[in-house]
């Protein structure tokens, strides 16, 4: 994916050019003694920009801020930068990354979010910001869910209404398909670190969509709602950054988790984590009960859609990556014309920020591994902005949203629709 020049309207170009020898890098690292300037508290109006939530009850109230942005007046400070460091995120890097990133930050501005999670970094970002009116970059060192988790905490918090807050992603994950979209690496190594504050000053702002993702459980043989399953119960508070999906590609991610949470020794390394993925999609082959069109009814903007009988995983797709880099939705070498060209609307390319998602099927962890190997693509279902999903059988089904997944008993209503849009930075390296 090619990524547009930086330019001089970037929201943090705010110094002059970055170079990045070391005496010029530790000038820019330096700037953690300004964080840490102690002012009077001054009262202020506040809002949440970093997370742009839309208004109503999530049934599909649609945000319509720029895609981009870019501030007229450059800010005559550096941003605040803060961290937060998930430990039990991919490798378990988490200790050498924390080192890392206090020499670089200073040691108030990193956090590690176990056991407390986000919400005491943010406090005390607030009371900076308020003090001091710069602008707050939040680094995410962690996988997807990770990002998802900071997110949900961030939307809970007031900020003052002239300070933009941003997040960046430091990959820590095993598959870090956000890091990826964003340009900012498809794993951790020692220079992403050492080069992350030049990085995060000539970073450009996007506005990515997030999609709200709500469950009802239905009355026996799939008739009304019974019961609104609590976003609680729902990985990330049911808000999804990169994708949603159910089947067996769920069932594996469901079966590594299990296995990664009752014997955490054995995940040493996103490698090693990446081969037990593989494993567990595995067990998941000779699978021939999870066929989507048997159990669901799909509509995609109010449109039935027709899914093929040899489906049996259904993805929604918001960014070009899923599976550790995967794009399912392009055209790929060995792709029959049928699946090339869809079942329903929309052969637009993937954007995390045109306020729409991809529906697209697969077959088997067989059609997985082609994808993941470049020689095949998925099924192309349908393009759109809303999505609703009914189950009438009572089987259980695996489920995952941004690689956190959860299995849950039918007969369940399920609809996916625009929650809003997120300020990222994009990492400018593809």
């Amino acid at each position: 994916m090619d990524v547009e020049p930086h330019d001089d309207t970037s929201p943090f170009v705010s110094q002059p050019a970055v170079h990045t020898n070391d005496e010029d890098t530790q000038q820019h690292y330096s700037y953690a003694a300004h964080a840490a300037e102690d002012r009077d508290e001054q009262p202020s109006e506040h809002k949440v920009p970093g997370l742009d939530v839309a208004e109503g009850d999530g049934a599909g109230a649609l945000a319509a801020p720029p895609r981009a942005i870019a501030p007229s007046v450059p800010r005559k400070s550096p941003p605040r930068i803060i961290a937060f460091i998930n430990p039990k995120s991919g490798g378990k890097k988490g200790d050498k990354v924390s080192r890392r990133l206090k020499e670089i930050l200073g040691h108030e501005n990193v956090f590690t979010l176990i056991p407390d999670g986000p919400a005491p970094g943010l406090a005390a970002a607030l009371r900076h910001v308020e003090r001091d009116g710069r602008d707050l970059v939040i680094v995410v060192c962690g996988g997807d869910g990770t990002v998802s988790w900071v997110q949900g905490e961030l939307g809970k918090t007031a900020w003052p209404p002239t300070v933009e807050v941003s997040i960046a992603v430091l990959p820590l994950g095993t598959g870090n398909d956000l890091s990826r979209s964003l340009h900012w690496g498809a794993k951790y190594s020692k220079k992403l670190v050492d080069r992350l504050i030049p990085r995060i000053m000539a970073a450009k702002a996007v506005m990515m969509d997030r999609w709200r993702i709500r469950f009802w459980k239905l009355e026996d043989g799939g008739g009304a709602r019974s019961a609104d399953v609590p976003e609680s119960e729902i990985p990330s508070l049911g808000m999804c950054n990169n994708y949603f999906s159910l089947g067996l590609d769920a069932r594996g991610a469901y079966h590594f988790h299990v296995h990664r949470e009752r014997k955490p020794n054995l995940f040493s390394s996103p490698f090693v984590n990446n081969i037990w993925y593989g494993l567990h999609g595995a067990r998941s082959m000779p699978t021939t009960g999870y066929r989507i069109a048997k159990h669901f009814t799909v509509e995609v903007d109010g449109e039935p859609i027709h899914v093929p009988r040899r489906v049996r995983a259904l993805l929604v797709l918001n960014t070009p990556s899923y599976m550790a880099g995967t794009n399912p939705w392009e055209k790929a070498l060995f792709t029959p014309r049928k699946m090339w060209h869809g079942y329903g609307s929309g052969n637009g390319p993937v954007s995390l920020s045109d306020g729409k998602f991809e529906v697209i099927g697969f077959r088997s962890i067989l059609h997985n591994l082609g994808m993941k190997v470049g020689v095949r693509s998925g099924v192309r279902l349908a393009q759109g902005s809303r999505l609703r999903l009914v189950q009438q059988t009572e089987k259980p089904f695996y489920y995952q949203n941004d690689g956190e997944p959860w299995l849950m008993d039918g007969p369940v209503e399920i609809e996916v629709s625009h929650g809003g849009v997120a300020r990222m930075l994009d990492g400018g390296v593809k």
